[in-house]
């Protein structure tokens, strides 16, 4: 009768602790689990610009010489030639996220796409600021 007891206990006991998880705390308000899947030297925009990431990138290039090409519904590759040197770079677009992970190509270092990232910032501030 002892050992039916126990048997029955475990039984009830082992869907109760995989259903509860952890004792551990959960996430803070305002901190966001997804900037954890996203790469180093990712650029993170404010969340109060309504305007679509690509509109935004788009205006950005305009103005600092690059050239883009939509790739993929959520990637654009951004381009520009100084002399005989091509510097590229893949941008993936996280919409719900509001940021914009860069891939640089191999002869492009981060230091090459600075000007594009610095203007994509100042866009996203400023259209963020003509919008309120």
């Amino acid at each position: 009768m002892k050992n039916g007891f126990i048997s029955v206990a475990l039984i009830l006991a082992v869907p109760f602790v995989f259903l509860t998880g952890c004792g551990g705390t959960s996430p803070s308000p305002g901190f966001s689990v997804e900037k954890e899947k996203h790469t180093e030297g990712t650029l993170y925009l404010n969340h109060n610009n309504k305007n679509s990431l690509e509109h935004i990138i788009e205006k950005a290039a305009a103005n600092s010489g690059w050239d883009i090409t939509k790739f993929k519904s959520d990637r654009v590759i951004a381009e520009r030639v100084d002399g005989d040197t091509t510097y590229s770079t893949t941008l993936k677009l996280f919409e719900r996220d509001r940021c914009i992970e860069f891939e640089n190509g191999s002869d492009t270092s981060d230091s090459d796409v600075s000007d594009l990232r610095d203007a994509i910032e100042d866009e996203a501030e400023k259209s963020s600021s003509n919008s309120h």
